[in-house]
């Protein structure tokens, strides 16, 4: 047999720390909260930029 283990989410994989798994798990959650709203606008990279006050480069 093997010894496999199960986790609620990829992030309590990830980190022994339950604390940082709650951080990252809250960080994922923001940024593709973002990604949603992003995309929804239809708008392109400089707007994006400009609407985070982030350099361009940093969209991705």
């Amino acid at each position: 047999m093997s010894n496999l283990q199960s986790f609620d989410s990829v992030w309590d994989a990830l980190e022994d720390d339950p604390i940082m798994a709650e951080n990252m798990k809250l960080r994922s959650t923001l940024l593709m909260a973002i990604t949603r709203n992003i995309n929804s606008r239809n708008i392109n990279q400089t707007e994006v930029a400009r609407l985070l006050e982030i350099t361009q480069p940093r969209v991705r």
